[in-house]
């Protein structure tokens, strides 16, 4: 039998919570182009569709540490490392932000993607 340390537990509530955000700021995002975010999630990976666009995230639940990317109309146009950090923010490196801050950025970027792909 596996124990969960304290820190991998908190890490998978972050997780947790951060997909959540996600999928609720990327849905209200899709509206302003009469878009769905269409969601697919795994306990360690979510991608939500908008369009064309793909937002993909993988977390590893023991360290908190995951990655990221992006890809409007087939094309990976940006990734990235992340991490969860134990006072509820992420850092994607040299950035650090609450995690509903970096929920609203990824379905902005998100979104940013899709309209491209739709020539917006």
């Amino acid at each position: 039998m596996s124990v969960m340390s304290p820190e991998s537990t908190l890490a998978g509530e972050l997780w947790i919570s951060f997909v959540a955000m996600v999928r609720s700021y990327s849905g209200i995002s899709a509206g302003q182009i009469r878009e769905e975010a269409l969601v697919q999630e795994a306990e360690s990976a979510v991608t939500v569709a908008m369009g064309a666009a793909r937002l993909n995230l993988r977390i590893d639940p023991a360290s908190g540490e995951g990655v990221w990317s992006l890809a409007g109309g087939g094309d990976i146009a940006e990734n990235g490392c992340f991490r969860l950090l134990p006072e509820g923010r992420i850092s994607f490196g040299e950035k650090t932000l609450d995690l509903d801050h970096a929920a609203i950025d990824l379905a902005a970027a998100l979104l940013a993607a899709a309209k491209s792909a739709r020539g917006l």
